[in-house]
């Protein structure tokens, strides 16, 4: 491997790391038809106005810890960027990238096996020197905000397992990556952001189904109270939803979350975030 093929290896790794793959998804069960009434009652909600009216409700000196708690996030993500910046630029200025890629063609005349040497190298280097803010931001911060309900212990044990996903999931992307970057040294900027972007697609099919439960545990909602609006509201926007699944996401935070997952694997799954 070159030192230009290195920066730009660099590069695409710190794109690849930065995308998260965890979204909420879960295998389609049986259809609950919903009735009429529930679905005129979808058709003539109005959610903005019944935010609005909720939020009415909500005490000051919460609102202005839950802005808070937003405005921070978004400094968040300006830090990250800047740590993961600076650390890819120092491995870059203090050579150690050069040494990491030497040391990957020492053990291998396989281009690919030294591009994986190089990648699980990179990522661990950059998983603990940004292993301070990640505490700060997903532990410490978490709990200040009341959010956390996880100990150091367990938290960092899931923190373990999402790097070795990461790893796997990363080494694999960057192996194909540089694979491009061989065969396309003109255009291999525009083959790259396209790889990135159908691996990014691919992984929104995949950690729902392999990613997720190893996380969490998803069953599917048996109360009819909370179940049956869901699907009527759902269906009443033409939205082809067949289930509603619950997830013990109470072990990791006191967040309450919906989220529509979509994959053509099945259909369309509504999944609802326990937090009691």
């Amino acid at each position: 491997m070159d030192e230009g093929m290195i920066h730009r290896l660099v590069l695409f790794a710190l794109l690849a790391c930065s995308i998260s793959l965890r979204p909420v998804q879960a295998q389609e069960i049986s259809p609950a038809p919903a009735t009429a009434p529930n679905v005129l009652a979808a058709r003539t909600f109005d959610p903005a106005e019944a935010t609005k009216a909720w939020l009415k409700t909500v005490p000051a000196e919460k609102r202005a810890k839950s802005d808070a708690y937003f405005e921070g996030g978004y400094w968040l993500l300006l830090w990250n960027f800047l740590l993961t910046a600076a650390i890819s630029i120092f491995l870059l200025a203090s050579r150690l990238s050069a040494r990491l890629r030497n040391f990957a063609e020492r053990m291998t005349e396989s281009k690919t096996l030294q591009v994986a040497i190089y990648t699980v190298a990179y990522v661990l280097i950059a998983a603990a020197l940004s292993f301070p803010l990640t505490v700060y931001q997903l532990f410490v911060r978490e709990h200040q905000y009341g959010f956390a309900t996880q100990t150091f212990g367990p938290w960092f044990v899931e923190q373990l397992l999402g790097l070795i996903v990461a790893l796997m999931a990363g080494t694999i992307a960057i192996v194909v990556l540089y694979s491009v970057f061989r065969h396309a040294p003109r255009s291999w900027w525009i083959w790259g952001t396209i790889v990135v972007v159908a691996f990014s697609f691919i992984g929104n099919f995949i950690a729902p189904i392999y990613v997720e439960p190893l996380f969490n545990t998803y069953k599917p909602l048996t109360d009819a109270k909370i179940r049956d609006p869901i699907l009527a509201m759902a269906q009443a926007n033409e939205i082809p939803v067949k289930q509603v699944f619950e997830v013990d996401a109470s072990r990791q935070t006191t967040r309450v979350s919906a989220n529509v997952s979509i994959w053509q694997l099945a259909a369309w799954s509504v999944l609802i975030s326990a937090t009691s």
